[in-house]
């Protein structure tokens, strides 16, 4: 910047102070803030967690203590957003809760369930907290889970099939919420070195001695002219008052010189004052400027505000549409029960079919047997013909054997009959079963259809 020439009026007129402005002072800032994160996996200890942090990304008025503590350096009111990378080793489905701790105080109505699905299941848990603190408060992020396999995972960078940065198990950042927060004012400059001496003082001086000599002749020159009888002493006199005349002229022009300077000093002081100005303006305009910048911030802050509430609703809305999934879950398991339970029902039936089958071969081997016994019986009443009343009562016995064989062969019949009624019975139930299990299916695919509606919307 260029140096300010200073005339100190107050001290003395023949010292001129030369004052350089100091360094400009630092920009303001847009608010307190801070980055962290965990490159190591969290695992679950089995009672209450706290979340902890092993890097510092970025930091301005907040930082970490004692590995999980959020300190917060000024009063204010914060943002805290984070994303975990939930993950369970093992299998079933498993919840994790996740809620704030102000102080060391549980925060009321902070906590949030996330459902984890799987052998190997991961999720991530991402939202964001805000509230006002003073000087000195620190927040923390608690999280339990029943699985003793939960854990918050962090994996490392990989190169196949592509090249993929590592993935932290925490992530936290922290900003301070405001629409415009001007810095502090820069420190004032040093004081410029005392300037040389005015080079027209010595010719003011100069003009100031002859005008006294002057005056000093004209008093002279006055009290001689009461003795006009002395034209010696008037001549002496006069010859003075024209020194000092020419001393007066000579003192003039000195004078008009440095006048003439001085105005030349002056233009060139306008000159800088102008410059000053134009400076001055171009500084108003770049004020208006950064103002309006800032306006541009504040307008940004305030959309982003509104993106985080609709990104909330619509992780509502995919919680709500995964809770109808897993209604649907648990509906499509029952009606796998059942048709588990109607397959048992037709298994049942079908060994009682074995059993009737079985009968059904008895009372053949049964009719087989009579069979035999009646062809006996023939050859009994062909012997018997030249014996025709032996051989007539023979007969008669055979024909009630024939007669107790056909009863049997009937009785045999009814078995099978009813031995089929019955595993026709237990297909008309398996088919009752995987007609229920069809309509499961297809209430599954309508949950599925709405929350893949809901997510598209979202």
């Amino acid at each position: 910047m260029s140096p300010i020439i200073q005339i100190n009026e107050l001290t003395s007129p023949d010292i001129i102070e030369v004052i350089t402005p100091g360094p400009q002072g630092p920009g303001g800032s847009l608010g307190m803030y801070g980055v962290f994160i965990s490159t190591t996996t969290q695992i679950n200890g089995g009672s209450v967690n706290t979340v902890s942090y092993n890097e510092t990304l970025e930091s301005r008025g907040v930082s970490v203590i004692d590995d999980t503590k959020l300190y917060l350096t000024y009063s204010g009111t914060y943002n805290f957003q984070f994303s975990f990378q939930l993950h369970k080793a093992d299998s079933g489905t498993d919840s994790v809760d996740i809620w704030f701790a102000k102080n060391g105080v549980d925060v009321p109505n902070s906590n949030t369930t996330v459902m984890l699905y799987e052998n190997n299941g991961k999720a991530v848990a991402s939202w964001n907290y805000v509230d006002s603190f003073v000087e000195g408060d620190y927040l923390e992020v608690k999280w339990w889970s029943a699985d003793a396999a939960m854990e918050l995972q962090a994996t490392a960078p990989v190169t196949t099939p592509v090249n993929k940065p590592a993935v932290p198990s925490v992530i936290m950042t922290v900003q301070q919420v405001m629409h415009t927060q001007k810095g502090d004012k820069g420190d004032k400059g040093d004081k410029g070195d005392v300037g040389d001496v005015n080079p027209q003082m010595p010719i003011i001086l100069e003009a100031t001695e002859a005008a006294r000599d002057a005056a000093l002749a004209s008093e002279e020159a006055a009290a001689t002219s009461e003795d006009i009888a002395s034209a010696a002493a008037t001549a002496a006199a006069a010859d003075r008052v024209q020194t000092g005349l020419d001393r007066t002229a000579t003192a003039v022009d000195r004078v008009q010189t440095g006048l003439d300077r001085t105005a030349t000093a002056a233009d060139r002081v306008q000159t800088g004052l102008d410059v000053i100005t134009v400076g001055a303006d171009r500084v108003a305009v770049a004020a208006d400027r950064t103002q309006t910048g800032l306006d541009r911030v504040a307008t940004a802050a305030d959309r982003a505000a509104t993106a985080a509430d609709r990104t909330a609703t619509a992780a509502d809305r995919v919680q709500t549409g995964l809770d109808v999934i897993a209604a649907q879950a648990d509906r499509v398991a029952t009606a796998a029960d059942r048709v588990q339970t109607g397959l048992d029902a037709a298994s049942t039936a079908a060994d009682r079919a074995a059993t009737a089958a079985d009968r059904l071969q008895t009372g053949l081997d049964a009719e087989a047997t009579a069979a035999d016994r009646v062809q006996t019986g023939l050859d009994r009443a062909a012997t018997a013909a030249d014996r025709v009343h032996t051989g007539l009562d023979a007969e008669a016995t055979a024909a009630d054997r024939v007669q107790t064989g056909l009863d049997r062969t009937a009785t045999a019949a009814d078995k099978v009959q009813t031995g089929l009624d019955a595993a026709t019975t237990a297909a008309d139930r398996v088919q009752t079963g995987l007609d229920r299990a069809a309509t499961a299916a297809d209430r599954q695919q309508t949950g599925l259809d709405a929350a893949a509606t809901t997510a598209d919307v979202s």
